[in-house]
């Protein structure tokens, strides 16, 4: 796992992340998730046995780069300001700042959390990625709760996570 801070600067980006599709996962400490679970109205501690837990860390989000390489995909969640191509940081400035277009308190929350990540060696945009990355993604989503996603989020304790999360951004735009 790293800092998503450390990621923040494209050359370490450049250096750590390579230019293949690949799955990630956002993990936040206590805090943050706590912070999150509130800001949607429940309470982390009931939901936290549900939340994939590891290196004292919760997963928070899953995803995946299929059409595009995992470096471009962890840049645009990171670094991009604009809430329209990452669910992510649209997820993200609606829980902390009520807002879409706040990227200040986002970046800021978003240095909190770390990322972990493994690429595939399949060409970006290829038929064996898209199989692979979204069977493992689906698999993720079906037996961990993440806070964070919407799409493909099927764990049983998932759907008012999601309603509330959707109401959220609706709220925020």
């Amino acid at each position: 796992m790293i800092n998503a801070k450390q990621l923040r600067n494209k050359e370490n980006l450049h250096q750590i992340c390579d230019n293949k599709p690949g799955l990630y996962k956002w993990w936040a400490e206590y805090s943050e998730a706590k912070y999150i679970a509130e800001k949607l109205g429940f309470d982390f501690d009931e939901l936290k046995s549900y939340v994939e837990y590891k290196e004292n860390k919760y997963c928070i989000y899953v995803g995946i780069a299929v059409g595009e390489s995992l470096r471009k995909r962890i840049n645009i969640h990171i670094n991009r300001k604009s809430t329209k191509s990452s669910t992510l940081r649209k997820s993200i400035s609606s829980i902390v700042a009520g807002n879409h277009t706040d990227a200040e308190k986002t970046d800021y929350f978003i240095d909190k959390l770390y990322v972990e990540y493994c690429h595939k060696d399949y060409p970006v945009g290829s038929k064996e990625a898209s199989e692979n990355l979204h069977t493992k993604e689906r698999c993720i989503l079906q037996n961990h709760l993440c806070l964070l996603n919407i799409q493909n989020n099927n764990h049983p304790e998932a759907e008012p996570v999601k309603k509330s999360l959707r109401a959220l951004r609706k709220r925020s735009k």
